[in-house]
């Protein structure tokens, strides 16, 4: 399984344990300054599913963003999650990257979907609830239909969700919506890619769509990304359209609350839009459902840059071909180097 970027606090400390080390040669501080930051050190990954373990529904499920250890419950990379709803359940099928990627059966909004957080109330903040954020994932929309539904007032009339942590609830409270990723189906014949927030004043939506026509029954790469300021969606590695959310009723300090409610108790889920009160053994609370196959998903909580975003897209094969290269390999070219310098200069 390829894993870019899955623990930053790792890539920061070999960083600094390089840049000590007594062995550290001119020759490579550029390099290794270069790839201290090649990586934004503020974007930590929250979760990611790579879907590759199909021994058992829970296996496929699983939250590797701990990278191998076992955080406690209720903790960043503990996010396992579990099919709900009724119905057809989704599937595992041969993946981009890795062994494996799991398919929705979304033809019909009675099928089941994935649910990511046990129970988001008791976390203060919410577990995968962050006010800057990435949301990444591989995706191949099937040639038949999803469920398309409201982000909101004032969202996305018709949206295929794929990744979400919101539904159309309420207005200016933690019920609304953090982060929305989906297929907009406004148009027939042309989903674009698509994604939304509420904010902190009044709960306003900030709906952006791209301006690609999605092709159907092929894989493909979506991220959205909110900086601070700047509200991104990126397809295949490239930037599709972004926007300044200004609300205009904000007040003084419009900036300020125009951001992402990243302390919506709201569910976070795959291919479904959940409200705070969404029952996992039934639809209650459960809008929109995507038709298709996701791999990859992942969520951080903070915006990564186009070039990071072009390396997650080029482990797919997907994008431009100069991807930068990933930070973990740099430093293994780093220390390769170090090595040599050491033998060549042994310590006196």
């Amino acid at each position: 399984m390829v894993r870019l970027f899955l623990n930053n606090t790792k890539q920061v400390r070999a960083c600094r344990s390089l840049l000590r080390s007594r062995h550290f040669r001119f020759a490579w501080a550029s390099l290794a300054l270069a790839t201290c930051a090649s990586t934004s050190m503020g974007a930590q990954i929250i979760a990611f599913y790579g879907f590759d373990d199909g021994s058992s529904s829970t296996n496929l499920l699983l939250d590797s963003a701990a990278g191998g250890s076992a955080p406690s419950t209720g903790e960043r990379g503990a996010q396992n999650g579990a099919f709900a709803g009724t119905g057809t359940a989704p599937v595992q099928v041969t993946g981009l990257v890795g062994a494996g990627a799991l398919s929705l059966p979304g033809n019909v909004a009675t099928n089941q979907y994935v649910k990511l957080e046990g129970a988001p109330t008791t976390n203060t903040p919410p577990v995968l609830g962050s006010n800057n954020f990435t949301v990444a994932t591989f995706f191949k929309r099937s040639s038949t239909a999803g469920v398309g539904a409201s982000t909101g007032t004032g969202g996305i009339a018709s949206l295929e969700p794929m990744v979400a942590k919101g539904n159309a609830q309420a207005e200016g409270s933690n019920v609304d919506a953090n982060y929305i990723l989906g297929i907009s189906t406004i148009t027939a014949g042309s989903p674009k890619l698509a994604a939304d927030f509420e904010d902190f004043n009044n709960g306003l939506n900030h709906p952006i769509t791209g301006n690609t026509t999605i092709t159907n029954d092929v894989w493909h790469h979506a991220a959205v990304t909110f900086d601070g300021t700047t509200f991104s969606i990126y397809l295949d590695g490239l930037l599709e359209t972004s926007i300044n959310p200004i609300n205009a009723n904000s007040g003084a300090n419009p900036l300020a609350t125009s951001i992402p409610r990243g302390d919506s108790v709201q569910f976070a889920a795959l291919g479904a839009m959940l409200t705070s009160t969404a029952v996992a053994s039934s639809q209650t609370g459960r809008n929109g459902a995507f038709n298709g196959s996701l791999d990859e998903v992942r969520i951080y909580s903070g915006a990564l840059s186009l070039g990071e975003i072009q390396t997650l897209a080029a482990a797919g094969g997907i994008g431009p071909a100069a991807a930068p290269e990933p930070a973990s390999l740099s430093l293994l070219a780093i220390g390769a180097g170090l090595l040599i310098t050491r033998r060549r200069h042994p310590a006196r």
